[in-house]
């Protein structure tokens, strides 16, 4: 097996901080609201926190934001934003802002539910491998 460990810790480093696993998981099901997303993912969760976040994924690609603005505006971009990144979404009230996953975020999904899994099936090894990730975080190696 060739495996490019800078690649992969590329793409690793690429999920941000402690809660962006947990957006993927939670934006599984479908598209969620700003506020009912925050709580799905911890309630100790701030929104600077949150926006932080949502922000670096969408930088990423791995999630989408969509607001829906109101009838009259909603087919222009808010200034700033690309339209990728920004959609306005027509069934909610205006103002009210959705996440949700795109093709490469469902494709990383993907990708963290294989290391779920294996994590299950090599308790042993996972457990040794969260011990030693806390120590290098710890000593300032291991935060993104």
């Amino acid at each position: 097996m060739s495996v490019n460990p800078f690649t992969v810790r590329e793409i690793l480093q690429g999920i941000p901080g402690r809660w962006g696993p947990a957006v993927l998981v939670k934006l599984e099901d479908g598209p969620k609201r700003s506020a009912e997303l925050r709580r799905a993912i911890s309630p100790t969760l701030d929104w600077r926190g949150f926006i932080d976040t949502v922000n670096r994924l969408m930088v990423r690609g791995i999630i989408v934001r969509r607001e829906h603005r109101g009838a009259s505006d909603a087919g222009a971009a808010e200034p700033g934003r690309q339209d990728a990144l920004h959609t306005p979404v027509e069934a909610s009230p205006a103002g009210e802002v959705w996440y949700e996953l795109t093709d490469t975020g469902r494709s990383v999904l993907e990708l963290l539910a294989d290391m779920d899994a294996w994590a299950r099936d090599h308790p042993r090894d996972a457990a040794r491998l969260r011990l030693d990730a806390g120590a290098h975080h710890d000593e300032g190696g291991g935060g993104t």
